[in-house]
């Protein structure tokens, strides 16, 4: 027993020992707390250094223990301790929901990185195929990774309207080429293509222009991993066989969604060169 677990100043106050058995934290946490200003002895004897506790430290003592479990940082602790108690449970939960959120990400990020390991490793199929030119109606548009899909869906939408609105036959299919990557803070810029026939004139933010018949490398994307960051892995796929590092890459929708996580709803497509004439 050290001189400092078996000091007792007075009969009202804990000694550091009792504290740790009342409240389950350690010497070297009560230190610790102390330090922080987190849990500050009720008196520290001037001449030995011994610390004592009211007893109704005890309570804050074990919520500390309990968040020291839980590895709530010091620097958020006091935002728990010394809320309204009326508000103590939201600010706790919100902390939690924090890192969930912040545990989903890293989960994400994992099965990112491994998914282009095994891309690396050859176990996405790349294909290959000619595709004739076509014409296209195209929205382009800047944005960041978390506003892409309802952004490029907005312009598809805009785009079918409008050949709708002009009598062309749109194409089932339809695609979003990257023209510059996507960040989650840096926009990328992405354009969103319908392909038509028939009369149409460019209006607003819709363009006219041909789709160059090319030779592509594509991957067929199942429907669970048809999302960021899983996506990601496929397109990796695509430069390592093709050796295209940087070339813009598409995504392709050709088929009706499916929920289904083993449907296939899109491709990857990567041009590789020059096609056959439409």
């Amino acid at each position: 027993m050290t001189q400092e677990q078996g000091a007792r100043p007075t009969s009202e106050t804990l000694t550091s020992g009792e504290m740790v058995r009342a409240s389950g934290l350690s010497i070297k946490a009560l230190r610790l707390y102390d330090a922080n200003g987190l849990l500050v002895p009720a008196r520290v004897d001037p001449r030995t250094g011994y610390r004592a506790y009211a007893p109704e430290q005890v309570e804050r003592g074990r919520a500390l223990a309990l968040l020291r479990r839980l590895d709530v940082p010091l620097a958020r602790v006091p935002e728990v301790l010394d809320a309204d108690p009326r508000d103590v449970r939201d600010v706790l939960l919100g902390w939690w929901d924090e890192q969930q959120r912040a545990l989903a990400e890293q989960r994400a990020t994992a099965e990112e990185l491994a998914r282009r390991l095994a891309a690396r490793r050859g176990e996405a199929e790349v294909r290959w195929r000619d595709v004739p030119a076509c014409t296209v109606a195209t929205i382009t548009s800047s944005t960041t990774q978390a506003d892409l899909v309802p952004t490029f869906s907005a312009d598809l939408l805009t785009i079918r309207a409008h050949l709708a609105a002009a009598g062309a036959e749109a194409g089932a299919a339809h695609w979003v080429i990257y023209h510059s990557p996507v960040g989650r803070d840096v926009p990328g810029r992405v354009e969103a293509c319908v392909p038509y026939r028939g009369p149409v004139v460019p209006a607003g933010p819709v363009v006219l222009r041909e789709d160059p018949a090319r030779t592509e490398a594509y991957v067929e994307v199942p429907s669970r991993d048809c999302r960021f960051p899983q996506i990601v892995g496929y397109l990796d796929a695509l430069r390592v066989a093709t050796g295209q590092a940087h070339a813009p890459s598409r995504e392709v929708y050709a088929v009706p969604w499916s929920d289904e996580p083993d449907a296939v709803v899109a491709e990857v497509a990567l041009a590789v060169g020059p096609g056959p004439a439409r």
